[in-house]
């Protein structure tokens, strides 16, 4: 039987190398990420690595793809693998995922029922909704075998938490929602049965999201 829109048991997720995506990422994070940022680090580096000093505010889309487009190159093989081989995870559990997701919400689901997953270069993963995207490590940059997996589920979550609270009024006054949604994603994905999807990960909380009321 076919799974209504409202279930996100129906969700479809595809896995892919797509440049365009993780240059229209790195617009995001270049508007989030300052000097002062815990994550700042880690997103320089991943500029060095392509050849550029720092994190230039004025470069265009074309100017960053040209820059991109030879590192890109060097790691397609690789990474086409990599997502040919999560794609293939995804396959086999990702249906007892958005189970566990149905059953923890226990609430229509009102969000996209299909997402693109793609490798990003900039070391820093997030999702982007308009595109429903979500970025995760390259091989190369993950620090365990199941945390390329593990960062796909985790921003699903942080999808399916935000349809959720939207949809029920749930947290409307307050102005810290978003380290309330990494909060409950750590405590949610520690728990037994979704950490069983991905054994070689620790989950880990964010030192930035920990005060909170």
């Amino acid at each position: 039987m076919e799974k209504q829109s409202n279930d996100r048991e129906g969700v479809q997720l595809s896995y892919g190398v797509f440049l365009d995506l993780d240059t229209l990422g790195f617009i995001t994070l270049r508007d989030e990420i300052s000097v002062a940022h815990p994550l700042f680090p880690v997103f320089s580096e991943a500029f060095e690595r392509i050849g550029l000093p720092g994190i230039p505010s004025t470069l265009s889309n074309e100017e960053l793809q040209t820059h991109a487009a030879s590192f890109y190159e060097s790691i397609y093989a690789e990474e086409s693998n990599h997502c040919a081989l999560l794609q293939q995870r995804w396959n086999q559990v990702g249906g007892i995922f958005l189970r566990y997701a149905n059953e923890l919400f226990n609430y229509p689901y009102g969000g996209p029922m299909r997402f693109l997953a793609y490798p990003s270069i900039w070391r820093v993963y997030i999702q982007q909704p308009e595109q429903h995207a979500i970025s995760f490590p390259l091989e190369r940059d993950v620090r365990d075998q199941d945390e390329a997996f593990y960062v796909v589920l985790h921003e699903l979550l942080h999808v399916f938490f935000f349809d959720f609270v939207g949809a029920t009024g749930l947290l409307k006054d307050r102005s810290d929602v978003w380290d309330v949604s990494e909060i409950f994603n750590v405590l949610i994905l520690q728990q037994a049965q979704f950490a069983d999807l991905y054994p070689k990960h620790s989950v880990i909380s964010y030192p930035q999201h920990t005060d909170v009321v």
